[in-house]
């Protein structure tokens, strides 16, 4: 059955990742910005932390030609229609939009840009997910350079696209937090 687009069972939030800069000039006042409600950019003084809230659990990578797909509805997956020749037609179905997808597990981090998914694969939480997602890989974890290009195109995407919240109480939900510290001066 294709995914749920109100539910992502299984999908919960790990602790945060958090990156601190020092700004040359004081913020005027202190403000918060949020890109997608797994991050969140916090300004005052002369201090800016970004707070990254991966995901962990199970995505759905799309694919666009869902034409030269197949769906096996039991196995929850699909695949191209080459290797579907193989499979026994009561068991494929012709792939939809909606259920051409193939299932990944791990940990995720929103992309830098939601209009331009640079990093590839992408995942959703459904097909109608507006935020696109890559996988929190361990070659990422290991290369602090990686990171931190991350970071900055985040930080530079939610200072030109981010909306302003209110209250700091709401993104607060996360205690633990692995720290990326980076102390250049923006």
């Amino acid at each position: 059955a294709a995914p749920d687009p109100e539910a992502a069972p299984g999908i919960r939030v790990i602790p945060a990742l958090e990156a601190q800069y020092r700004l040359k000039v004081p913020f005027p006042r202190p403000l918060m910005l949020a890109y997608t409600e797994q991050c969140t950019l916090f300004l005052s003084g002369d201090s800016v932390t970004l707070e990254i809230r991966p995901l962990t659990g199970c995505l759905y990578h799309f694919f666009p030609d869902y034409r030269n797909y197949y769906y096996l509805p039991e196995e929850d997956t699909a695949i191209h229609k080459s290797v579907a020749a193989f499979v026994d037609p009561s068991h494929r179905e012709k792939a939809k939009a909606q259920n051409c997808y193939i299932k990944k597990e791990g940990s995720f981090l929103p992309q830098a840009d939601a209009s331009d998914a640079s990093i590839h694969p992408v995942f959703k939480r459904s097909y109608h997910d507006s935020v696109f997602w890559f996988e929190y890989s361990a070659q990422m974890k290991a290369d602090p350079s990686i990171l931190s290009e991350y970071v900055h195109l985040l930080v530079r995407n939610l200072l030109l696209h981010g909306s302003e919240t209110s209250t700091a109480s709401e993104t607060n939900s996360v205690s633990e937090t692995s720290s990326i510290s980076d102390e250049t001066r923006i």
